[in-house]
């Protein structure tokens, strides 16, 4: 073989040896790609358990306490055979608060999604005043089951004179409930060691249950306060007189209350006095004091002046019953001795404050309180003049009393000075010494802008109105 060939052969070997190294190159190289995906894919699968395993802790704890709080959200929100008792409910609300359901009807509700919570509500249209909606609101709001008032709208109610009882407002409000309706999801999974778990969690459990109970709050009711939606501008009353203001009204009542207090504390003190003559000296304080106030209560109640129920309420609670009660005291005091002289006077002196007045009718109260101890009174040689002064006093009340009950309407009055005088009085004509028919009137005398009439010895003046 020549030089040449061993060459050419040496060439052609070494080709086809590094044809097949590189083949053998390359097939490694696939190889190793492909271990190195599957290295890959094995890390990521290892990753991917290292998350579960991780996550699986923090699952296992949601789950628990969700299964241990199911029962709470099955106790707030009702499901399909308790929805039937919604209605029912809300009529409960309804006798315990005070409104009055006018008419209740299931609303529509579009955005209704179908999932573990369906929402279930009412349009309901009350009458009601403020704290009666209050008591309504916050039964709905309280209830062990779960309910919500989503919109409410108010129609003020006018507030009217004379009238005891409560403008009632035209309410309208939707109150919304859901239905716990739990997907079914196959059985529930086994978590191992649950109880041990779930004891581990308790504190978390708790809390939870906690954050879903509907916290119940105590309505107190108004305690006193006006109702905010009544206007509290006191109509114009029936004599064309603004009436006191609801402001007014209230602070009347607490002086009043104060001046009651005051009245309790000083025969507190006539009760305690060590000896006679402290007693004397308490008593007439006392009899001053209790006059003066069970007169300005005459007043209030004769005029009317409360016409703002709580306040009206208050008042008769606390100063017209607490005085009929202490005068119940002072009757069982006397022990059937009578009244005393420094009542006799107390009274004789609001008598007399009345009648200057033209309050004839709130002297003989003031008389009435203290007559029935006025005989024993009359026997006694200090008292009895007082006594005999209260009863002439009376007298001349019930007369005048008496006498504005009889119908008198002057016509007029006819003088000329060669003539007697005349007074056409009911169509009549009427001169001086000459009585009404039909009555106990007589005409005493006749002058320009005024008639002088005696009726049972007192005299009693009518004015002559142009």
């Amino acid at each position: 073989m020549t030089e040449k060939k061993k060459l050419w052969t040496i060439i052609g070997t070494g080709v086809v040896v590094a044809g097949g190294l590189g083949g053998l190159i390359y097939y490694q190289h696939t190889k190793v790609e492909e271990a190195r995906e599957k290295a890959a894919g094995l890390t990521r699968e290892i990753e991917a358990g290292r998350t579960l395993i991780s996550s699986t802790p923090d699952l296992e704890r949601e789950v628990i306490t969700q299964r241990e709080t199911d029962s709470v959200v099955a106790e707030i929100l009702p499901g399909d055979e308790d929805i039937n008792n919604f209605v029912r409910t809300l009529r409960n609300f309804e006798e315990d608060s005070g409104v009055k359901i006018v008419s209740l009807k299931e609303k529509t509700i579009s955005d209704r999604e179908q999932l573990e919570f369906d929402r279930v509500a009412y349009t309901l249209s009350l009458d009601g005043d403020a704290f009666q909606l209050l008591s309504f609101l916050d039964e709905v709001e309280s209830h062990a089951r779960f309910m919500s008032v989503t919109n409410m709208k108010l129609t003020a109610a006018r507030s009217k004179r004379g009238s005891s009882e409560q403008p009632r407002h035209k309410i309208t409000l939707d109150v919304e409930t859901y239905v716990y309706e739990p997907q079914d999801g196959g059985e529930p999974v086994k978590v191992e060691n649950y109880d041990r778990k779930r004891d581990l969690l308790m504190s978390e459990i708790t809390r939870r249950r906690a954050e879903l109970t509907v916290n119940a709050y105590e309505y107190r009711g108004p305690r006193g306060r006006r109702d905010p939606w009544i206007d509290p501008r006191v109509p114009v009353g029936d004599d064309g007189q603004l009436v006191l203001s609801i402001e007014q009204q209230i602070a009347l009542v607490d002086e009043l209350v104060e001046r009651m207090a005051l009245v309790e504390t000083a025969w507190q003190q006539v009760v305690d006095a060590p000896n006679l003559i402290a007693k004397m000296k308490t008593r007439a304080d006392f009899d001053h004091q209790l006059t003066m106030l069970e007169e300005e209560v005459r007043r209030v109640t004769d005029e009317n002046q409360l016409v703002f129920i709580p306040a009206e309420r208050r008042f008769h609670s606390e100063v017209v019953t607490a005085l009929e009660e202490l005068r119940r005291e002072l009757s069982d005091d006397r022990g059937g001795f009578g009244p005393s002289v420094a009542e006799l006077k107390e009274t004789l002196a609001a008598m007399d404050r009345h009648f200057e007045r033209g309050e004839f009718e709130l002297g003989l109260q003031a008389f009435r309180i203290i007559e029935p101890g006025l005989e024993v009174a009359e026997r006694d040689d200090v008292r009895g003049p007082l006594a005999m002064r209260l009863r002439e006093k009376s007298d001349i009340g019930l007369g005048v009393l008496d006498f504005n009950r009889i119908p008198l309407v002057i016509n007029g009055v006819a003088l000329h000075e060669d003539l007697a005088p005349v007074a056409i009085i009911n169509g009549k004509s009427i001169g001086v010494g000459e009585m009404l028919p039909g009555t106990e009137v007589i005409v005493q005398g006749i002058l320009k802008d005024e008639i002088e009439f005696n009726f049972r010895g007192l005299t009693l003046i009518r004015r002559i109105h142009p």
